[in-house]
């Protein structure tokens, strides 16, 4: 903000709700909507667990594919995290590694 802005905003008593906004920015320290980014954080947490308990058990991603009538690369693609799973094929995915689905999404 410029001086001569700054000055106006005084002037007209703008600046109150400017100046609430960078305190509250300050003190709070959360972003707001316009600054925070959607990231695909369970996608990432899912397929990192897939592929852990996946070679835990001395299984290839392509027995997996296989035991679940899936592509190979299907499967490379969710432990990747980039693949996007359906509730039915993760509870399929749990049963064939002896998981429970809600323990694939922790952390």
């Amino acid at each position: 903000m410029g001086r001569i802005a700054w000055f106006y905003s005084i002037a007209t008593g703008t600046h109150r709700s400017w100046l609430s906004w960078i305190i509250r920015r300050i003190l709070e320290g959360v972003p707001h909507s316009e600054d925070r980014k959607f990231e695909p954080r369970l996608q990432r947490l899912f397929g990192s667990n897939l592929r852990a308990w996946r070679t835990s058990r001395g299984i290839t991603q392509e027995q997996l594919a296989e035991k679940l009538e899936l592509s190979a690369r299907y499967v490379r693609t969710l432990e990747t995290g980039a693949g996007n799973i359906t509730l039915l094929t993760m509870e399929k995915v749990a049963f064939a590694l002896g998981e429970d689905p809600i323990e694939m999404l922790a952390g």
